[in-house]
Formats: C-alpha cells, sequence, structure tokens
C-alpha cells in the first residue's frame, strides 16, 4: 500500500510539474504567453493541493516564495485548492452513500 501511496504522489508531482514546465497549446498564443510563470506557479499551487500531493504542495509553495510571490497570493492559491479538494471529497461521499445502498 506505500508504495502504491508513493507511486501516485510521483506521478501527481510529476503531472503538475510537466503542466507548469511544459503548458499546453491552449495556454499559448502565439509567440507570447498568455500566463506568466507567476500565475502557473500559482496554478500549481492550487493544483497540488487538490491532488492530495504532499511533495507537491511543498515544493510549489517553496517555488513560488523563491519567486517572491506575495505570501497573500501564495495562500489564496492553497485556499482555492482547498475548495477543489473538498468538493471532490463531497461529490464521492455521495457517490459512496448511492452505491452503499
Amino acid at each position: 500500500m506505500m508504495i502504491k501511496t508513493l507511486n501516485y504522489y510521483r506521478r501527481a508531482r510529476n503531472e503538475v510539474k510537466n503542466l507548469v514546465e511544459k503548458p499546453p497549446d491552449i495556454l499559448m498564443k502565439g509567440q507570447n504567453k498568455m500566463l506568466d510563470d507567476r500565475i502557473k506557479e500559482l496554478i500549481a499551487v492550487g493544483a497540488s493541493v487538490s491532488a492530495n500531493c504532499h511533495p507537491c504542495v511543498k515544493y510549489h509553495t517553496a517555488k513560488a516564495r523563491e519567486m517572491k510571490i506575495d505570501e497573500a497570493e501564495i495562500r489564496q492559491a492553497l485556499d482555492v485548492g482547498k475548495m477543489v479538494r473538498k468538493g471532490a471529497a463531497g461529490e464521492m461521499d455521495e457517490l459512496l452513500e448511492e452505491v452503499s445502498e
């Protein structure tokens, strides 16, 4: 079980890292980036929280601080990630109620 959990966290971390470092074409507009590095890192912070990826949260909050992103913005990204995670957990709880009847 522990190895399965570690593999999950590694995969999640890599997916978030790939999204930040190599964003899909939809995030690009010609040669101009639609999202700057600061915004992409804040997205990565929130996505890390919503994915329940502990190493990802540590990595991306540290990287955001290294980039001198304001603490209030980092806190907001963390809060948004928590809201997304709670919404998904609530949906899962409802599904589990349905299938257990």
